[in-house]
């Protein structure tokens, strides 16, 4: 048995006998011995003997047995040890397994949280830079890159220049078309930016209808022109909408680095200067200059007094007569508003009534001429009944037209 079980593990003939077959062979052994000395004594003893022997064998094989017992058992805790031991390694082994599975989803759960994490940190950042209707740069972006510019110096600075842009009665396509239309010029206007313009330039969406655009690496003010009227030409041709044919003006200004920026809102500021003076001029294209600041300022000094001129007394009304050319009688008086400013003297009407309308004070003063007018030829009239027939004219700007509320404004007799 032992050389079988040898063949068949590849182990020692030895090695396999006191592991396999080392009790029967002892079983097997005693067994022969006992049995020779019962023959012995069956032969050879008298009956003393061999009832004393018969107890010395019953106790020996008492003794044997036990023997054998005691190893059994001993061999079946050895092997319930290693059952147990063997067992214990296998729920290790597992818990080992287990826990490093464990482990596993979490480290992948932990990758996925801060994969989601650094997509919303992109996805915030990118927010924070763009429009979100638009997709181009936001204010916050232009303003970063302006920052950098001036950072860079004057000699890098130079080469840069800044547009502003302002789409001329966006406002009327909204009232009229609705803001989802509006929206779609919008997203219209920044799409044919791209396409004019290079990949190094930037553009940027300021807010509502204006726009910005840095010009990279121009060799002069004649070159940044050039793009600017490019631009001027792809903005203004019509935008079809939703079955819309919509036309739209533009005004843009331009305004070169200076050594006097040190901010980029005073970049900025000068290019939003520039496109004003395009705008007041009528022109589609300007070039911010000192002499530019200088009127600018000048036209937002005369706005901000012009809404505190009839608190002020600063208004003056001059009546023109109306004489009949057929008979040379006087038929009426034409009013004429005109403003004496406290410091600067008289102000032309061909400044301040454009300022008026373009702020929306055209229609308080409008009430005021009404007022001083309807007073004064009520007094004419009281001076003779020939009077009666008198009347004043008095010039209506087209935005009070506009308001609906003319009739309720003019004065009743």
């Amino acid at each position: 048995a032992a050389i079988f079980y040898s063949l068949k593990s590849e182990n020692s003939v030895w090695t396999m006998w006191k592991k396999v077959c080392f009790s029967s062979s002892m079983t097997q052994i005693a067994g022969a011995g006992l049995a020779g000395v019962a023959y012995k004594l069956i032969n050879y003893g008298d009956m003393m003997r061999l009832g004393v022997s018969l107890v010395i064998f019953a106790i020996a094989y008492v003794n044997y047995r036990q023997l054998i017992r005691n190893i059994n058992e001993s061999i079946e805790q050895a092997e319930q040890a290693e059952r147990e031991k063997t067992e214990i390694a296998r729920a290790k082994a597992e818990e080992v397994e287990a826990h490093a599975k464990q482990l596993k989803n979490l480290l992948e759960k932990e990758e996925d949280i801060s994969r989601d994490l650094r997509q919303s940190k992109q996805d915030l950042e990118y927010a924070a830079f763009h429009d979100n209707l638009t997709d181009l740069p936001n204010r916050a972006y232009l303003f970063e890159r302006l920052n950098l510019l001036l950072k860079l110096g004057p000699d890098v600075a130079k080469r840069y220049y800044v547009l502003f842009l302002d789409l001329s009665r966006f406002k009327n396509i909204n009232d009229s078309l609705g803001h989802t239309v509006g929206d779609e010029v919008l997203r219209v206007v920044a799409l044919r930016l791209r396409r004019c313009l290079r990949d190094e330039d930037t553009i940027a969406r300021l807010g509502g209808d204006e726009f910005a655009i840095i010009l990279n690496d121009l060799s002069s003010i004649n070159e940044a022109k050039s793009f600017a009227y490019r631009v001027y030409d792809h903005l203004t041709q019509p935008y079809i909408i939703q079955g819309n044919k919509i036309f739209s003006d533009l005004y843009i200004g331009i305004a070169p680095f200076d050594h006097e920026q040190l901010k980029p809102e005073d970049i900025l500021r000068d290019a939003d200067i520039a496109m004003h003076s395009a705008k007041q001029e009528n022109i589609s294209v300007a070039v911010f200059d000192k002499e530019t600041r200088a009127k600018y300022l000048e036209y937002i000094r005369l706005e901000g007094d012009l809404r505190y001129a009839i608190e002020r007394n600063e208004l003056a009304m001059h009546y023109q007569p109306l004489i009949s050319l057929k008979g040379g009688e006087l038929m009426g008086f034409e009013a004429l508003i005109r403003w004496y400013h406290s410091e600067l003297g008289f102000i032309s009407p061909g400044v301040f009534i454009p300022i008026s309308e373009d702020t929306g004070s055209i229609i308080p003063i409008t009430k005021w001429v009404l007022r001083e007018a309807c007073t004064q030829m009520r007094k004419w009239q009281n001076i003779s009944d020939k009077n009666e027939r008198l009347a004043v004219s008095v010039n209506i700007s087209g935005r009070h037209l506009a308001a609906n509320s003319l009739g309720l404004d003019v004065p009743k007799a």
